[in-house]
């Protein structure tokens, strides 16, 4: 007994395959996002950016008369400078007696806002692992 079904077309081919592969890409965006959160963590939120640059440091060692707009220039300086340096880089943070550095650094495409994720230390709520993805 012969097959009565039809041969598909090429243009029914072509359809098929573009779906399987738009399917695969879903597949593996998913996988992505999974594999970033679990080493990332948990997404926190945000942090605006207007200077496009983010700054990493304790806060005790960021006291207004000690942070003030001469601080801010070197700290431009650090992450941004001419643009041909490495972009970002540590600053010292002078504060009661004692010298701290914090980091800083140049965001990819300039302000916006800056997506936070939060890895927990195991059967704790203390941090082990924060992760800035920047605009």
């Amino acid at each position: 007994m012969k097959s009565t079904s039809k041969k598909p077309t090429q243009k029914q081919i072509i359809a098929d395959l573009q779906a399987r592969l738009h399917a695969a890409s879903d597949e593996l965006s998913a996988f992505k996002k999974r594999a970033f959160e679990d080493w990332a963590g948990e997404y926190f939120g945000s942090v605006g950016v207007d200077s496009g640059q983010i700054l990493v440091a304790d806060p005790c060692y960021v006291e207004t008369p000690h942070f003030g707009p001469d601080r801010y220039r070197e700290a431009c300086t650090a992450s941004d400078g001419d643009g041909t340096g490495p972009m970002c880089g540590l600053i010292d943070l002078p504060s009661v007696g004692k010298y701290a550095q914090a980091f800083i650094t140049a965001t990819a495409d300039g302000d916006g806002s800056a997506s936070i994720y939060v890895k927990r230390k195991e059967g704790s709520k203390r941090p082990k692992r924060i992760t800035i993805v920047l605009p």
